[in-house]
């Protein structure tokens, strides 16, 4: 869990990590009824990038 938050503190534009029912997920709050098509884009680009940069971080995870 710890490697999550050091993540979280520095890795991520975008989001946060967290653990749901022993899964990693990466999650982002947007407003949905004012959402603009870029910022969900920006949010998609910044999880691509994260999970690119975090793989070996994140491969602990696995099952």
């Amino acid at each position: 869990m710890a490697t999550l938050l050091r993540l979280n503190a520095g890795g991520l534009a975008h989001g946060a990590y967290g653990l749901e029912n022993d899964h990693v997920i990466l999650t982002d709050a947007l407003e949905a009824e004012n959402l603009d098509p870029n910022e969900f884009m920006a949010t998609l680009e910044s999880f691509e990038l994260a999970l690119s940069q975090h793989r070996d971080a994140l491969a602990r995870f696995q099952h």
